[in-house]
């Protein structure tokens, strides 16, 4: 009997753009609205009314503004605690693939994050979809390996090298001594007397 031979093939890995596709825009909750005061007081002149109207007013307002402040303070930290722990992971998931410095990896998702959509939305999903976000990473990661590849051109290190040895050098070549050496310790007489035997030749 002859086996059957199986050829298999693997899939070309998933784009940023084809892994993002995947994503819809999530639902937001309707607000409900907060619970009816209770009834005021009654009042036989209206302006106790208006008096005691404003300063609930105003009391309401403070202690709104005031829960609204630590709400958002609250959130922001939260949200900020959250994103470095996410880029603190897709730091490390990166590191297993590419040796390279973590400032230089945390600085490639902050611009890719910061320029291409595709990213940002799997980022942005990563607690949906996992593995589509572990897929980006990969793909970040590959480009990282390619990216560090790169070499500087060895005719340019050579030439590099070359203008600082002749810099050296010219630099420990003796000095000529100046013509004019002689005459800078000179009296003016002495001088004189030399620029008259000059003139004369």
């Amino acid at each position: 009997m002859a086996e059957d031979t199986v050829e298999t093939t693997e899939a070309p890995a998933p784009t940023l753009e084809q892994l993002a596709s995947e994503f819809t825009t999530p639902q937001t909750q309707p607000v409900q609205s907060a619970p009816r005061a209770s009834q005021p007081p009654k009042f036989d002149n209206p302006e106790d009314f208006q008096q005691w109207s404003a300063s609930q007013l105003t009391s309401v307002s403070e202690q709104l503004n005031s829960v609204t402040s630590e709400l958002d303070s609250r959130k922001a930290a939260e949200y900020i605690e959250t994103q470095d722990k996410a880029v603190n992971g897709a730091i490390e998931q990166i590191r297993k693939e590419v040796e390279m410095p973590d400032s230089f990896i945390e600085g490639r998702l902050h611009v890719k994050y910061a320029r291409d959509d595709n990213f940002r939305k799997i980022f942005d999903n990563r607690a949906q979809n996992p593995g589509a976000y572990a897929k980006a990473l990969g793909i970040v990661a590959s480009e990282l390996k390619s990216d560090s590849q790169w070499q500087p051109d060895p005719q340019a290190a050579e030439n590099t090298r070359a203008i600082k040895d002749f810099q050296k050098s010219a630099n420990r070549a003796p000095s000529q001594a100046d013509k004019n050496d002689k005459y800078r310790g000179m009296s003016n007489a002495e001088f004189d007397r030399e620029w008259e035997r000059l003139k004369s030749g």
